[in-house]
């Protein structure tokens, strides 16, 4: 089952490979990377655009897909 996709940029970083992130209408998630993207070096910063895809089980989580404009 697959979530809603949104844009949205990175507020801060979290412990444990974890990033908050602000979607264009407002809400605010935990997002973590794909797990192939863990084992290759990617940082993100404050300020980065990402496509997340949020949980259809908990709406305050998501996962990054991409960089926006990649």
């Amino acid at each position: 089952m697959k979530g809603t996709v949104l844009e949205a940029v990175v507020e801060d970083e979290l412990p444990r490979g974890l990033y908050a992130v602000r979607s264009e209408d407002g809400r605010r998630f935990v997002a973590s990377l794909p797990i192939r993207s863990r084992h290759s070096i990617v940082k993100l910063l404050r300020g980065d655009r990402v496509m997340i895809e949020v949980s259809p089980a908990d709406t305050s989580r998501a996962r990054i897909t991409a960089r926006a404009g990649d």
